[in-house]
């Protein structure tokens, strides 16, 4: 399957490189990478903080979707 985190990097990166010809490849490439990662583990860090925080709640939403899916 296909890493669409990295397709977006080398978009911002070949963007980059096309204002600023000279620059650094592999540093752009390494901070933009970096960036990426960033985002990647606050967001699942934000994410997980919400999953504790409201268990219950998406517990029995997800009980209520099965419930209506087994009856028809």
């Amino acid at each position: 399957m296909w890493n669409y985190q990295w397709t977006v990097g080398v978009v911002i990166l070949a963007k980059i490189l096309q204002f600023y010809p000279n620059g650094n490849e592999i540093l752009i490439a390494s901070g933009i990478s970096a960036m990426i990662a960033g985002a990647t583990v606050g967001g699942k860090a934000v994410g997980k903080k919400f999953a504790i925080t409201n268990s219950n709640n998406i517990l029995y939403a997800v009980a209520k979707v099965v419930y209506f899916i087994k009856r028809g």
